[in-house]
């Protein structure tokens, strides 16, 4: 039985973008994420009270859904970081 895989990572956003990224989030879990990944067991982004920072959580079953999920979103984040 493998361990699952858990990634945490925090990014700050461009001054007044906070709101952007929130929307963005919203498209981007349900027409990328939900539909292409189920072996994704949670995928969560919480934004601070000062709205310049987004912490992502992701739990994943294995490194390979790690990867997997790496290898769809390449173009995404580059959009999002825009």
């Amino acid at each position: 039985m493998t361990s699952p895989f858990i990634f945490i990572g925090t990014y700050e956003f461009q001054p007044g973008r906070a709101e952007d990224f929130k929307t963005y989030w919203k498209e981007f879990w349900t027409t990328v994420v939900e539909p292409q990944e189920p072996r994704l067991l949670a995928f969560n982004a919480y934004v601070d009270a000062d709205n310049k920072r987004v912490t992502v959580v992701q739990i994943h079953p294995d490194a390979e859904s790690m990867a997997f999920h790496m290898s769809i979103i390449t173009e995404h984040v580059a959009k999002a970081r825009r």
